[in-house]
């Protein structure tokens, strides 16, 4: 298996795991960051914003 391949599958699983969380965290399903409903906010946010920076990266590379 080539170093290209293996960079590709471990980014796709960081990408699906990130979505996972981030999909159970919006249900509910999952609580983020402790007991307090600021921190879970907070955190939320955070595992968004990493998702969609996975998105608009993963968007740019194809195109390069």
């Amino acid at each position: 298996m080539s170093p290209i391949t293996v960079i590709l599958w471990t980014c796709v699983a960081v990408f699906v795991s990130t979505a996972v969380i981030s999909l159970l965290a919006l249900i509910g399903i999952l609580k983020l960051g402790g007991g307090t409903v600021k921190d879970h906010q907070y955190y939320s946010k955070r595992l968004f914003l990493a998702l969609i920076v996975e998105v608009v990266g993963t968007g740019v590379l194809i195109f390069l």
